[in-house]
């Protein structure tokens, strides 16, 4: 009997019509705490039911219902439920070039500026918002419901727009071995990186760097890499390319051992993941994508 994380099937992606670059996806009745991650573009989450509990680099507070809340890019945090009820949410994710396209091409707006953090949204977005997760949540969109979610990703990149993206790797002159050590990891992710080789990077003995890094970041350097892996991961799947080829380039062991990890941290199996952000036209669709979701509902995850 295949095993399920306690989010599965509460996730789901979807691609947005004149939005493919930004990552769309909602959570329902979300219970279980979401495992430590760190998107490569600047997550806008709305939370439209519950309340949810944001760690984020040290720091942590509650999003309530109709609250946004900002996550950074390449900052490590994790979201939970705050009670048994668990929450609700409509996210997006946008990446820096993007973002500063949308800056010079969309309405500027003044009065906020945050690093971080959560803010109560304005009765307006929240319903727009909200309609378009009551959209997602209930089946394919149609054409009606697509517009629906056009408008709500426009409202949260207007708000975006007002973000000041606070650099989560700026240089520290507590720790610059482990910023060297994560130039290495980014640069060599898909490799086999001995903890030696990351620790002569950094300059430091062994043990000492494994203790700097891991009080600096909250993980392990291994579980770093791993995470580096899944967001590579993420853009060749939306690039249409069969999952084991996938597997393959981003250093993983082989197809079983890549899907598991991708669904621990993302929620979703490859192949769900890659059919939720593929072109809407079957025709369009590359035969990997179909194939690839065709093995994932035959694939058990133990």
């Amino acid at each position: 009997m295949a095993s399920r994380l306690p989010n599965d099937k509460k996730i789901r992606y979807a691609q947005v019509p004149e939005w493919e670059e930004v990552e769309v996806y909602i959570g329902d009745a979300v219970t279980a705490t979401e495992r430590l991650q760190f998107p490569e573009g600047l997550e806008i989450r709305l939370i439209t039911r519950g309340v949810a509990r944001i760690a984020l680099g040290g720091w942590m507070c509650l999003a309530r219902e109709g609250w946004l809340a900002t996550l950074p890019p390449r900052q490590l945090h994790t979201v939970s439920a705050a009670n048994t009820e668990g929450f609700s949410f409509f996210a997006l994710r946008l990446g820096a070039a993007l973002l500063e396209r949308l800056r010079g091409a969309l309405p500027s707006a003044t009065g906020l500026r945050v690093a971080h953090g959560t803010v109560p949204a304005a009765p307006q977005l929240v319903s727009a918002v909200s309609a378009a997760h009551r959209a997602l949540a209930d089946g394919s969109p149609s054409a009606e419901t697509k517009q629906t979610l056009g408008r709500a990703v426009h409202e949260l990149a207007c708000w975006a727009t007002r973000v000041e993206i606070e650099s989560a790797e700026r240089p520290t002159r507590r720790a610059p071995g482990v910023d060297k050590a994560l130039a290495h990891l980014r640069a060599n992710y898909a490799k086999d990186i001995a903890l030696d080789d990351l620790a002569a990077a950094a300059g430091l003995s062994k043990f000492h760097f494994l203790r700097v890094f891991s009080a600096r970041l909250g993980i392990t350097p291994h579980r770093y890499q791993l995470l580096l892996r899944v967001v590579h991961a993420k853009d060749l799947l939306r690039d249409g390319l069969d999952i084991a080829d996938v597997a393959l380039r981003t250093g993983f062991f082989d197809q079983s051992h890549f899907t598991r990890c991708f669904h621990e941290i993302v929620g979703v199996t490859p192949g769900r993941y890659q059919l939720d952000l593929a072109p809407e036209s079957p025709r369009a669709r590359p035969p990997a994508i179909a194939r690839n979701f065709v093995q994932d509902t035959q694939r058990k995850l133990f």
